[in-house]
């Protein structure tokens, strides 16, 4: 088991999160103040918005719960546990072949070769070129030829595996609103659908949607920056490095 950790900033996102749920509490018994807040969830921009807050809510929990990972088991009850010396978060265990494969310099987003130049020697000559990155496209055997189409279908596996996420979370709220309101998840689906719900449920479905698949056509979308991004640079007439 790891040693958990407790930074001053973990803890006051933590008090937070109890208020917040303790004033969830408080309103059960408060008639008028729950019928205030049902009109605001009544409002479309405020129910869209209030799912992306409860997304970045979720995450700013994740990343507040901090531990240390353990190292070595004990071979014998006299050997002490040894824990690594870094702190990491939840979330920084979820996302953890991200900062594994960090570069050592950078790069134009989603690139493959370094944005420093670098002297190598080849064939007896000095040449100042962009090396390739350790880590970013290290599979593509011809980068030039293999780079768009491998940045496509990543881009078209991460967009169906939103897709599944989304029709999942979907599912769950439907089946949750059904189970409140005391119907068939078919017709409680369908009235979501039609709007006919006092709270716009679609919206913030389209709404998680639009969390879920916001790499739709990113390869084109980061091919363009991309290139934009390569204008402006030769444009600036900066000096190689």
């Amino acid at each position: 088991m790891p040693k958990f950790v407790f930074l001053w900033t973990d803890v006051v996102v933590m008090l937070l999160v109890l208020a917040l749920a303790g004033y969830i509490r408080h309103l059960r018994g408060k008639p008028n103040l729950r019928a205030n807040w049902k009109r605001v969830f009544q409002n479309t921009p405020a129910m869209c918005s209030a799912v992306i807050i409860a997304v970045g809510l979720f995450v700013t929990v994740l990343d507040s719960l901090h531990y240390r990972p353990r190292l070595t088991d004990a071979g014998s009850a006299s050997q002490a546990i040894a824990y690594d010396t870094r702190t990491v978060s939840v979330f920084d265990g979820l996302v953890s072949r991200l900062y594994e494969m960090r570069e050592s310099s950078y790069s134009k987003p989603l690139d493959y070769e370094s944005f420093t130049k670098e002297s190598v020697t080849r064939e007896g000559e000095v040449l100042r070129i962009n090396p390739r990155l350790e880590n970013a496209g290290s599979q593509l055997k011809d980068p030039a030829t293999e780079w768009l189409p491998d940045l496509a279908e990543r881009a078209l596996a991460g967009l169906a595996a939103g897709a599944m996420a989304a029709a999942v979370l979907s599912a769950l709220l439907v089946a949750g609103v059904a189970r409140a309101q005391q119907r068939g998840f078919g017709e409680t689906a369908g009235r979501i659908w039609h709007r006919e719900t006092d709270i716009p449920w679609r919206a913030a479905l389209f709404t998680v949607a639009m969390l879920a698949l916001n790499d739709a056509k990113l390869a084109t979308r980061l091919k363009a920056f991309r290139d934009k991004q390569a204008e402006a640079v030769k444009k600036a007439k900066l000096p190689e490095l």
